[in-house]
């Protein structure tokens, strides 16, 4: 099981935000993909026809470390020193069996088979097969996949278009840590979605630049005049996507945008990402989060980034101060006392390799298939040649003389 102490721990009250001293404590269990949330009441994006234009203020994000069944706040722990340790061991985030690997943000290989959420229509949802009959789960399909979608801008690393279901606005933007989003698009199902993200993806890129978003080197944009450049350039795919989907199947939005902001103490000059799996301990000062992804600067000032993905794995941290950024810290899969043992088999092999081709060498050279040269010394494979025999010339013979028929030698 992963393993979470507080030493010295806060306690931050989610209603103030301030931070309080409080007792030691200890968490345990499965690591997994942070949770995000609105600060302040929950937020209602109205899609409608008549929804009336409403300027917001900047929305900020409430991190929570989701260990096991247990969301500890994060926001209160900036600034704070964590030390964080893995353990080596990965569980599924599914079925909780223990694998070396993940795959599909956290799932075992069965799993990652057998799934309709790691289908490959999940990452590209225009190739969607439920019409054929074979979806891996029609069920889960028409629960997740035939439900209202959101084809938006997002200002994240740049422009950039997506997709998201209707009910995960605004957390999708916090998950990308765009500043900026704006729903541009509603379509009827994930498919349609994917068909007009295609078409879109002539103009835009849909894609985040990580490295970008975390340095906020970032320009805020005005993405309702966006929206507009984009549709007139549009027009005629949308207007056929539209007729081939139905009536009322893709409604274009006059919404407003939308701003966030991140609990980022101080923004990062250099960014590097960060493997669990090459080096099990790291410690330093909590600096950030944005996205899916923490800052921790190092002893030695460097800034250490990472994003999380949904692995469940075995965390065991000692914390002087904050635990909160343990989550985030969390990439790739394998188990590193696998690999050691591996590494230390195939140097065992290579050492008895040697030594057998060296004592080969040697008795080879003992029995003289190695000599020094028969008359001129060049190498040969062989007894060597006596003395007596080495000056001597081996002449051919010659061949006996032919006639000529009409010859009148005798």
């Amino acid at each position: 099981m992963g393993q979470l102490t507080l030493d010295d721990a806060l306690s931050a009250d989610e209603t103030s935000g301030k931070v309080q001293d409080a007792a030691p404590i200890t968490l345990s269990g499965n690591l997994h993909k942070m949770s995000i949330v609105p600060a302040g009441e929950a937020l209602a994006i109205d899609t409608s026809f008549y929804a009336p234009s409403v300027t917001r203020e900047p929305l900020a994000a409430n991190y929570g470390l989701r260990l096991g069944e247990i969301t500890q706040p994060l926001n209160a722990y900036i600034g704070h020193k964590v030390r964080l340790s893995f353990t080596g061991q990965i569980h599924c985030s599914h079925c909780g069996r223990k694998t070396k690997k993940s795959f599909a943000q956290g799932h075992c290989y069965p799993c990652f088979r057998k799934l309709p959420q790691c289908d490959g229509c999940i990452m590209k949802p225009e190739t969607c097969h439920y019409a054929e009959g074979t979806c891996r789960d029609p069920q889960w399909g028409e629960e997740h996949c035939f439900q209202p979608h959101i084809v938006y801008l997002a200002n994240s690393s740049g422009l950039k278009v997506g997709i998201t279901r209707k009910t995960q606005m605004p957390t999708r933007w916090f998950d990308q840590g765009a500043i900026q989003a704006l729903p541009i698009v509603e379509v009827s199902n994930r498919l349609q979605s994917g068909l007009v993200e295609v078409l879109f993806k002539q103009a835009l890129n849909d894609r985040t630049n990580w490295r970008a978003m975390l340095k906020g080197d970032v320009a805020e944009l005005d993405l309702e005049a966006e929206r507009g450049a984009l549709l007139a350039q549009m027009s005629e795919g949308l207007a056929a996507l539209q007729a081939h989907c139905g009536e009322g199947a893709i409604r274009v939005l006059d919404t407003t945008a939308l701003a966030f902001e991140f609990p980022v103490r101080t923004a990062p000059t250099k960014v590097t990402s960060f493997n669990f799996d090459k080096t099990p301990v790291v410690e330093g000062v909590l600096e950030g989060l944005k996205g899916m992804r923490s800052r921790l600067s190092s002893a030695r000032n460097e800034p250490r980034l990472s994003h999380t993905q949904e692995h469940s794995k075995e965390l065991s941290t000692a914390h002087t101060t904050a635990p909160t950024t343990a989550p985030t810290l969390l990439h790739g899969g394998g188990a590193l006392s696998f690999q050691c043992f591996w590494f230390l088999v195939s140097g065992f092999w290579f050492l008895v390799s040697s030594f057998w081709f060296l004592a080969a060498c040697h008795r080879l050279a003992e029995s003289g298939c190695v000599s020094p040269a028969r008359a001129g010394g060049a190498p040969a494979c062989g007894p060597e040649i006596p003395a007596s025999r080495a000056g001597r010339a081996r002449v051919p013979a010659p061949h006996p003389r032919r006639r000529h028929p009409d010859s009148d030698c005798r």
